[in-house]
């Protein structure tokens, strides 16, 4: 497997492998910032318009807003996916959310919103389901934030 290639697993569903130059690296040094700020830090970095800044704030980024802007346009999603870049600084928050049982729910599949240094599936709206867990997963970006510095920096 080489940098830019697909890959599937056992349940079919592919993935896609990125370059390492495109995971960033995180140090644990401590910050000043509560995650909230650091989220609402790193959207601002990356310009995210007044319609998907209720992304940028793990306290009303739910998971109806969620599906809210899966179905509609009012968040475009190449800025949804900003944002959601933002909440999990793109890194792997499978032991967390392992630790929250997310791994025994859906048969495992909701994982894929844990193992955020790999690129989602293209169909996310297979994963409706998921949404149910959201506020467990979306604990794991938080919790990772309060001890790391955001994917952007703090």
């Amino acid at each position: 497997m080489q940098n830019g290639d697909w890959i599937e697993d056992m349940e079919g569903k592919c993935f896609h492998i990125l370059p390492a130059a495109t995971v960033p690296a995180v140090t644990t040094a401590p910050s000043q910032l509560t995650p909230n700020e650091k989220l609402e830090l790193c959207c601002h970095k990356q310009q995210l318009p007044s319609t998907c800044q209720q992304f940028c704030n793990f306290d009303t980024f739910t998971q109806e807003k969620l599906l809210i802007a899966l179905l509609g346009t009012q968040c475009p999603s190449a800025q949804l996916a900003k944002a959601f870049d933002c909440a999990t600084s793109k890194v792997d928050h499978s032991e967390c959310c392992r630790q929250a049982g997310i791994d025994r729910i859906h048969d495992g599949q909701c994982m894929v919103f844990c193992r955020t240094h790999i690129k989602t599936p293209p169909n996310v709206s297979g994963y409706v389901s998921c949404l149910s867990v959201f506020g467990t997963i979306k604990n794991c970006y938080r919790d990772h934030q309060m001890r790391h510095k955001n994917l952007f920096g703090d």
